[in-house]
């Protein structure tokens, strides 16, 4: 399973994928992004089947990730402090 992790705080993206590697399954952090824009540009090179995002951004928030997408074919888990 492909992750992309998307969250503005670089200490929870390396909090998240820490736990994600210390797993006994098959799943990798494809790509880490910190903002709206490059969630996006992660989530369209990458192709990820799940993605971890944040709710607010510095560039705009999670829902607005979601509604600039295209076509979603991917599961997502909102993390949020």
């Amino acid at each position: 399973m492909k992750i992309v992790i998307i969250d503005d705080e670089a200490r929870a993206r390396s909090s998240f994928a820490n736990i994600i590697k210390l797993s006994q399954h098959n799943i990798e952090v494809v790509a880490e992004a910190d903002c709206v824009k490059t969630g996006i540009e992660a989530i369209k090179k990458h192709k990820p089947h799940l993605i971890l995002l944040d709710i607010d951004m510095p560039d705009g928030t999670g829902f607005d990730l979601l509604k600039a997408m295209d076509y979603i074919n991917f599961k997502v888990i909102f993390i949020t402090a």
